[in-house]
């Protein structure tokens, strides 16, 4: 994959649904720490969890991706 056509790819009318479906979902992430934070550690550390895993799909990078299949 060249930069230009990763750069399409971020363009794709579907690719910009899918990332703003994890903009969604990091901020529901968000929303259900701030209601219930404290009230388990391990339910706490999951949702983290699912919050980081959603910003690293999100914010995937044309450098990382050549990284990962040079690798």
């Amino acid at each position: 994959m060249t930069q230009e056509e990763f750069n399409t790819w971020k363009l794709d009318p579907v690719t910009r649904e899918f990332l703003g479906s994890m903009n969604r979902r990091i901020n529901e992430v968000k929303d259900q720490l701030l209601m219930q934070a404290g009230l388990s550690p391990v339910e706490d550390r999951f949702l983290c969890g699912m919050a980081y895993a959603y910003s690293e799909m999100r914010d995937v990078s044309f450098e990382e991706m050549e990284e990962n299949k040079n690798a």
